[in-house]
């Protein structure tokens, strides 16, 4: 169906006008000026994909992009602190892995466990999309993560998508996750996971 509704595209010139000046008015109120441009281009050249794809006239979003979403949406209105992302998608690659196609990052023992720092650039990634929202409360230790209702509804989809097991543990993890204080959560990965206590600087 993707590849029938790529050559239809591709025969009609116009049908690329029309997705190429939707998908800019989109950009041009999340950005501005020289920054919105950019931001266009590389929405509309990014994988090789003209506008008006697979994605509804948006960037190929890639597996680990997919998993993301689908883990920010496995529970409504779920907002997340940014040692909660960590700890989120770190069980995710510990426990279930093959489930979503492989580990998703490469985390490593940091000041409060395991930390990769390309959780944050997909959550950016996502954000520029219209997926995430980003909201600082007191500067940028206290900003928190939640999706926007496009990124819910593209969530579920991925969601849904997912193993039935897969699903069960994204469930229970983004509650569980949410349920405990920074020290709560800190300490029971260390608990689990010694190793990631190699360069902590919590007192646990």
């Amino acid at each position: 169906m993707c590849q029938a509704r790529q050559k239809s595209e591709s025969a009609n010139d116009s049908s690329h006008l029309a997705s190429a000046i939707t998908l800019w008015n989109r950009w041009r109120f999340r950005l501005s000026g020289r920054t919105a441009a950019l931001e266009y281009i590389r929405a509309l050249f990014r994988g090789g994909r003209r506008v008006g794809g697979c994605e509804d006239g948006m960037p190929e979003l890639s597996n680990r992009q997919k998993v993301v979403l689908a883990a920010l949406a496995a529970k409504p209105n779920a907002v997340f602190a940014p040692v909660q992302v960590q700890k989120l998608f770190f069980l995710l690659d510990e426990k279930i892995a093959a489930e979503l196609g492989g580990k998703q990052f490469d985390f490593e023992p940091y000041d409060y466990g395991p930390f990769d720092r390309h959780v944050y650039d997909e959550l950016s990634t996502l954000a520029r999309l219209g997926y995430v929202e980003v909201t600082s409360t007191d500067g940028a230790s206290k900003r928190v993560y939640s999706l926007t209702p496009e990124g819910h509804e593209k969530g579920r989809k991925y969601f849904e998508r997912q193993s039935s097991r897969a699903q069960k543990y994204m469930n229970e993890l983004s509650g569980w996750i949410r349920s405990l204080s920074f020290r709560e959560l800190v300490s029971a990965i260390y608990k689990e996971f010694p190793p990631m206590r190699a360069r902590s600087v919590f007192k646990y």
